[in-house]
């Protein structure tokens, strides 16, 4: 395990003196100052385990001090949830890497939760297989931040979300027990319901070390299809038409003109639907897409278009992605009826209030949207800005989160907004497994 602590000098708490009692001389090192900084509270050391073991003697010597944990996988989407309130150790999962088991019969695998998605996707596809998941979350996202955000990307539309496709975890409570949870074959659903407790809960109820999940083969083809120069009232349409035909895509995704561009796509707004199947099959959905979308549009202001494979993969794997130039993103829910109507006013207030994104896209069939802002793109938004576009999600039975914002504007707009009607029953599970509230205080909905 290896530690890496706040310069010499500085006082050594109990529960440091615990931590190196625990551990090998060789475990103590020097480590980054930016490492040990988190929501602008600076930690006393940041701790990497190398196996469960060390992790549950780490959590157990941090929750008997009352040490605040913050735990770090690839870091990519820490700036999700509330600033936390309080925060002594981070613990990153860097340590806890590699595939424990791949079952291509069962698809199935089992691996770390430190392990990234893009390692995850290399060996999969030896075997001809892949996540459900595509990398939702950069590069560097790893199969624990994903279970702890819930991050499915625009796939979950025919692939499901996380909840739906992890199958069973291996998780250290607050005191340092090691817990198991769910199976590792399909058929099986024994702990199915705490599973989904976990996921999702930005490592507020226990930390996810091992994760098992379903896999899916490879489909022998796919296709992106492009309908450039679409509203969202028109796209709306369009993929209705699209359902009531018969098609199956995997995604439907409307972009605006700055998230097509940042796509790489050509022709302004418009939707881009993913189908996966036989040859056979796609190329019948691709066509009749196509014929749809003239009949949508008798003059031509449109046609549909298939992306290059390149191209293509680029977008999917890309779209819900945050870029590095990103300063300010927040997620939306409405029911799928709803979110043409939700963009569409949420425009309308943007303009009035001078910060209009620079790119928003929307997943049509699951009622989310996403918006971002750039540094270069004028204005970012203020808390003004966030809470009336927070306030048409919510006058429409949806919400918004905010994804990505400096932590000034985190604090005061809040990540969450409205609390959701099982507040007190959530309060009381975290009661229940984190008493002492040493796992990411206050990061979770609530203040959880």
């Amino acid at each position: 395990m290896e530690v890496q602590r706040v310069p010499e000098g500085t006082p050594v708490s109990p529960v440091e003196r615990s931590l190196r009692a625990a551990l090998p001389p060789t475990a103590l090192a020097a480590g980054p100052e930016e490492a040990l900084w988190v929501d602008g509270t600076r930690a006393r050391l940041v701790a990497t385990p190398t196996g469960e073991e060390q992790l549950s003697s780490m959590i157990a010597a941090c929750d008997g001090g009352r040490w605040p944990v913050h735990v770090r996988g690839g870091g990519s989407q820490e700036p999700l949830g509330e600033p936390i309130e309080r925060v002594e150790a981070v613990l990153s999962t860097g340590g806890l890497t590699g595939i424990v088991e791949h079952a291509p019969a069962d698809l199935t695998v089992t691996a770390w939760a430190g392990t990234r998605l893009a390692e995850l996707d290399a060996v999969l596809g030896e075997a001809g297989q892949r996540l459900p998941v595509r990398a939702v979350a950069g590069a560097g996202a790893t199969l624990g931040g994903i279970v702890a955000t819930a991050r499915s990307g625009p796939m979950r539309l025919g692939h499901g979300s996380v909840r739906d496709v992890v199958l069973g975890l291996r998780a250290c409570l607050a005191d340092g027990t090691l817990v198991r949870t769910g199976a590792r074959v399909v058929k099986s659903v024994a702990g199915y319901d705490v599973t989904r407790l976990l996921v999702g809960s930005l490592g507020t109820l226990a930390v996810v070390t091992q994760v098992t999940m379903r896999v899916l083969p490879k489909p022998p083809a796919e296709a992106t299809v492009w309908l450039p120069g679409l509203d969202p009232d028109a796209a709306a349409a369009l993929w209705r038409a699209v359902r009531s035909a018969g098609l199956g895509p995997v995604a439907a995704e409307w972009l605006d003109a700055g998230a097509a561009a940042h796509a790489g796509l050509p022709g302004g707004s418009g939707l881009a639907l993913a189908y996966e199947e036989d040859e056979p099959t796609v190329a019948h959905q691709v066509a009749r897409t196509a014929e749809l979308s003239r009949s949508a549009s008798p003059a031509g202001a449109f046609a549909a278009d298939a992306v290059p494979a390149d191209l293509a993969e680029g977008l999917w794997h890309g779209l819900h992605t945050v870029p590095g130039t990103a300063t300010v993103t927040l997620r939306a829910g409405a029911a799928p009826g709803r979110l043409p109507a939700l963009l569409t006013a949420a425009a309308a207030a943007c303009a009035e209030l001078s910060a209009a994104p620079a790119s928003v896209s929307a997943s049509l069939g699951i009622g989310v949207a996403r918006m971002w802002w750039n540094d270069a793109d004028g204005p970012p938004p203020g808390t003004d800005v966030v809470t009336r576009l927070r306030s048409l999600a919510e006058e429409i039975g949806g919400a918004l989160v905010v994804e990505r914002a400096p932590l000034a504007l985190r604090r005061t707009a809040g990540a969450f907004g409205r609390a959701p009607a099982g507040l007190a029953q959530m309060r009381a599970l975290k009661r229940a497994l984190d008493p002492e509230r040493t796992l990411s205080p206050g990061r979770f909905v609530g203040g959880i």
